[in-house]
């Protein structure tokens, strides 16, 4: 998923997410994953109000979701991080390539009347990459959502 609002810079760096394709129906403008509970992108397969992720940093993408972005040979400097903490990088910053997937839990909340909050049902992640000097654009800044939605047939 690229993440970013700027299509000439968003195959720099973008976050793959297991069980989740980028077609529309689960991933919203190119950023929002909405996931339902016990489904195929919730990676422990538990109707249990907690949505496992498992999500990478990618660099250097050659997406077809972004024809206007020609990836760079390589980067400088790249980062994705959330309060979940810092989603790993590819061991070089070269070529075409994603870090190790992580785990990324995110509860489904509700009220103390049984409500379903969705802005607390989120976890959003930040990323940036730069490509070297005289790349153009040089710099590529990206967000994205990852949201737990709660699954009526688990009750």
């Amino acid at each position: 998923m690229p993440g970013g609002k700027a299509p000439d810079a968003d195959c720099y760096l973008e976050l793959a997410v297991e069980g989740v394709s980028n077609d529309g129906t689960v991933v919203v403008n190119d950023r929002d994953v909405l996931c339902l509970d016990g489904t195929s992108c919730d990676t422990d397969g538990l109707c249990n109000n907690v949505c496992t992720f498992r999500v990478a940093a990618c660099i250097n993408q050659d997406d077809p979701n972004v024809p206007e972005c020609t990836p760079p040979a390589a980067l400088t400097s790249a980062s994705v991080r959330g309060k979940a903490g810092t989603i790993p990088l590819p061991a070089t910053l070269e070529g075409s390539a994603c870090g190790a997937f992580v785990e990324v839990p995110v509860e489904a909340r509700f009220n103390a009347k049984g409500v379903y909050q969705a802005k607390k049902s989120r976890l959003k992640l930040k990323g940036k990459a730069k490509a070297p000097q005289g790349t153009k654009p040089r710099s590529d800044v990206d967000g994205w959502k990852l949201q737990c939605l709660p699954n009526d047939a688990c009750d």
